[in-house]
């Protein structure tokens, strides 16, 4: 069974339509949320998240494939090591992660936790477009 690794934000929801193409592989997907807790209410942030979290992957919990789902605290010195961690601790084959698509500028100035997880990963990483446009 391949495993999948998809970090997830509240910016985006899950596109159902473009995960269905791993649908008829033998897949199992691992969705995550990393709290960057250097926020002022930590107990409110960590609750907070995780009842999004539950919203976010309930359409993905009616359908029949295999999945787990996490809310972590951020446990290194970014979300990106964050995320890489845990692939490799889940031993996955593929991280998917999606992409804001804020451009060149936003990115230099900005960062972007999906451009740290393409650059450090020694994971197969498949960026998903924003489709919302």
């Amino acid at each position: 069974m391949k495993k999948i690794l998809m970090p997830v934000d509240f910016s985006i929801s899950l596109d159902i339509d473009f995960l269905k193409v791993f649908f008829s592989e033998n897949v199992k997907f691992y969705f995550l949320h990393v709290n960057d807790l250097e926020m002022v209410d930590h107990d409110y942030v960590k609750e907070s998240s995780e009842n999004e979290f539950k919203k976010l992957i309930e359409p993905f919990s009616k359908l029949s494939i295999p999945y787990e789902s996490e809310v972590i605290d951020r446990k290194e010195s970014t979300v990106s090591k964050t995320i890489l961690v845990k692939a490799k601790e889940l031993g996955v084959d593929m991280v998917l992660i999606n992409s804001h698509g804020h451009g060149v500028f936003y990115e230099a100035i900005v960062g972007s936790v999906t451009h740290d997880v393409l650059k450090e990963s020694n994971i197969p990483v498949l960026i998903m477009p924003d489709t919302r446009k």
